[in-house]
């Protein structure tokens, strides 16, 4: 290559770089202008500088570097993140998620799932030791991990609630590690327009069925929820529980306003030393009645107290000294005010039955269940909003219902009609602190806008003659 054209130059392009560098010392003026003026007018000595410009650049321009080909085994392949599963490392794992059947038990389901009985002894000891076997309800979730091939589970999980879950490893010696979900407390709000009853608006709201049960409690002493009427208003306060970012429940309504007919029904929830969150109005007056306005939740009035009325089984006028509320059978029934169970049990009329004691003056009685709640037997105390029953349709009833009887002084009364006492106030001393901080909450309770559902359009459908 050397005796080429292009080797040929390359070493002629090497003397001219060294006498380049030596330039600068030999170089003068007039060399320079002769040697100009030679490269001008001589077309061999112009070809041969240009050609040699040429082959310089060539020769000593930066080549660009060229990488290595790499194959696709050569890559280094991105590594994909880990799977896990309820904090097992779920790679390599196959799991089968199963939810408890009634009847069920905890030893009969191991065994249905490949593990071997002595697997199944150890087992059964050590979950005993963590969490009570019998508290296994359906619907409960309970998974099986198995490694790649194999037939028998190498871990398990128990999620007893949403709140935690238990983790078993299955290996030689049985262990089980219990994890508590983080729960996390968000304060809300909810608005919302009564259209026909206080269930449904909440749910146009997009509250769920807690919070709503959560306000019927609240309010249950102050509103009568069986006369609401079309435009009444409700505003919430409330803290939600979330698990990872998802609503799990309702941890508690602080603040309430329902407003009926334009006037403003207010309750809040304060805590302190002395008062443990207990429900006062805008003048610190317990919202917390003695007694409840109703014995279930969400019902309807069908029967109203009366002197004289018509009896739909025994054809005939007769009095009817009770309230009637009609709800879905197997409803549960409270009791409306603490006492003491004085009768329970079943009549002809009043199919099954429970009565209580509340004071001196006053008893209630609840007829018509389906049956009555474990435990409740005469001589039992009973708490105000403890559930004593279930609705059904015994003794002299065509449908579902509970006759809630009311009695004063030994004689029944109307107990719609009745100003029911009231339970102490709160102390003068104590108002101060509590006006501050019902005026605060009150504040924020005002500002949360009214949320009013779209208007619908009306659809105008044509007759189509055939």
């Amino acid at each position: 290559m050397e005796d080429s054209f292009i080797g040929a130059a390359r070493k002629k392009m090497l003397v001219v770089k060294q006498s380049l560098k030596d330039l600068p010392s030999k170089l003068t003026k007039k060399n320079a202008v002769a040697l100009a003026t030679r490269i001008v007018h001589s077309k061999k000595a112009l070809f041969s500088t240009v050609l040699l410009v040429v082959a310089g650049l060539y020769i000593f321009w930066p080549k660009p570097v060229v990488e290595p080909s790499v194959t696709l085994t050569q890559k280094q392949v991105q590594k994909a993140p880990d799977k896990y599963y309820f904090g097992l490392l779920a790679n390599d794992l196959c799991v089968d998620e199963y939810n408890i059947r009634s009847g069920e038990t905890f030893s009969g389901i191991l065994t249905n799932h490949g593990l071997p009985s002595e697997k199944v002894d150890q087992l059964v000891a050590a979950c005993a030791e963590k969490f009570d076997l019998r508290t296994l309800r359906p619907g409960q979730l309970l998974a099986f991990a198995y490694d790649k091939n194999d037939e028998v589970p190498s871990k398990m999980v128990y999620r007893p609630d949403i709140y935690h879950y238990f983790t078993m490893d299955l290996a030689d010696s049985v262990s089980i590690k219990e994890t508590v979900k983080p729960v996390e407390l968000v304060h809300k709000q909810v608005s919302g327009v009564i259209e026909s009853n206080l269930w449904n608006a909440m749910k146009t709201a997009g509250a769920s069925d807690e919070l709503a049960d959560y306000l019927g409690d609240v309010l249950a002493w102050t509103v009568d929820f069986y006369h609401v009427y079309k435009g009444d208003e409700f505003k919430i306060l409330y803290t939600e529980k979330q698990i990872d970012g998802k609503p799990v429940g309702v941890e508690s309504i602080e603040a309430a306003l329902y407003n009926q007919l334009n006037t403003p029904y207010y309750v809040f929830k304060y805590n302190n030393d002395k008062y443990n969150n207990e429900y006062y109005d805008e003048e610190g007056r317990p919202a917390r009645r003695a007694f409840l306005k109703a014995p279930v939740k969400y019902s309807r009035i069908s029967s109203r107290f009366s002197r004289r009325r018509f009896h739909p089984v025994l054809k005939r006028m007769k009095s009817h000294l009770g309230t009637d509320f009609a709800a879905p059978r197997g409803t549960p029934v409270f009791a409306t005010a603490n006492g003491v169970v004085s009768r329970a049990g079943r009549t002809r009329g009043n199919g099954n039955f429970v009565k209580i004691k509340h004071n001196e003056t006053y008893s209630t009685q609840y007829l018509h269940f389906s049956r009555i709640a474990k435990g409740i037997r005469p001589g039992v105390a009973v708490k105000q909003g403890q559930v004593i029953g279930y609705v059904g349709s015994t003794g002299l009833a065509t449908g579902p219902h509970v006759c809630y009887r009311f009695w004063k002084n030994g004689r029944q009364v109307d107990p719609l009609r009745q100003k029911l006492p009231s339970p102490p106030p709160m102390a003068k001393e104590d108002l101060p602190a509590y006006m501050v901080y019902m005026d605060s909450v009150r504040t924020i309770l005002d500002q949360v806008p009214i949320v009013r559902p779209a208007p619908q359009k009306d659809i105008i459908t044509a007759a189509v003659k055939p």
